[in-house]
């Protein structure tokens, strides 16, 4: 069993005050006895009115940079998992960089790096301008209290086969930051998709965007039959849920489609 934290933040365009919020959040979820604090994507550098043109100046290393060196500091610290959302210098290209989770171990270490495979080029977004694609055969799954964790990036939750892939198939735990931007029917996609998510997968799943107008808020926590077991409304908040790998057993138990499953995913 493990306490999951989803931290609904906010990034702006100040590396010193991203870290201080994130260190805020450290802070209050060590204080409820989280194991694993789940922030957004983009936890990093977000600025929503200049959509992608900042991207490359504020990437950073994913091994040494400020941000991972912080959270490393902070994972440790506090003996918890930590899950949060970069942009990743990528050294084979000097015009686009990587849209990367980041997996911190409470030893210190980056335990994971997930580099988003899907990339947003829909609704009037044009991710792949600023963005390479992540490798569609990287590791994507981790181990913590007694669960395994999946992770993937926010338009990633469109695809379903990216949370059925060999090295998961499906994780016990489905993690998703995001930054799920406002917009027509947006609120009901956000709703709709990470409920069948859950579903499908008889798994629980954490997703966590940002608070208004950044973005929708509704962070949430699905058990693995699709019920909700935590939300935020649209402001900045911490919600913390328990997870227990014997729920996500007895659900698989009951409802058995995966072993009816006649098709495998392999990576394109």
């Amino acid at each position: 069993m493990i306490r999951v934290g989803l931290g609904q933040i906010a990034a702006g365009t100040s590396a010193a005050a991203n870290l201080k919020r994130i260190a805020n959040t450290v802070d209050q979820a060590h204080g409820a006895d989280v194991g694993l604090l789940i922030l957004p994507e983009y936890s990093s550098y977000w600025d929503p009115d200049e959509f992608g043109r900042g991207f490359l100046k504020n990437a950073q290393s994913a091994a040494d940079g400020e941000f991972v060196t912080r959270l490393t500091g902070l994972a440790s610290s506090t003996d918890m998992w930590i899950v949060a959302g970069m942009l990743e210098t990528a050294p084979q290209d000097d015009s686009r960089v990587f849209n990367t989770v980041v997996v911190f171990s409470p030893s210190g270490a980056v335990e994971l790096t997930y580099r988003k495979v899907h990339l947003y080029d829909a609704f009037g977004g044009t991710e792949s301008a600023f963005l390479l694609h992540g490798d569609v055969d990287q590791r994507t799954s981790f181990r913590a209290g007694g669960l395994t964790f999946g992770v993937s990036t926010c338009y990633d939750v469109r695809f379903p086969e990216i949370m059925r892939r060999s090295d998961v198939d499906p994780a016990d735990v489905l993690v998703l930051p995001a930054v799920w931007t406002p917009g027509p029917l947006k609120s009901m996609h956000w709703e709709a998709l990470i409920r069948a998510r859950a579903i499908e997968n008889t798994a629980y799943l954490a997703a966590v965007t940002p608070p208004a107008p950044e973005s929708i808020g509704q962070s949430r926590v699905l058990n693995p039959d699709g019920t909700v077991l935590g939300e935020a409304g649209g402001k900045e908040t911490l919600i913390t849920v328990d997870l227990d790998a014997k729920v996500v057993r007895a659900e698989r138990m009951r409802n058995t489609s995966l072993d009816s499953r006649r098709y495998r995913v392999i990576g394109d």
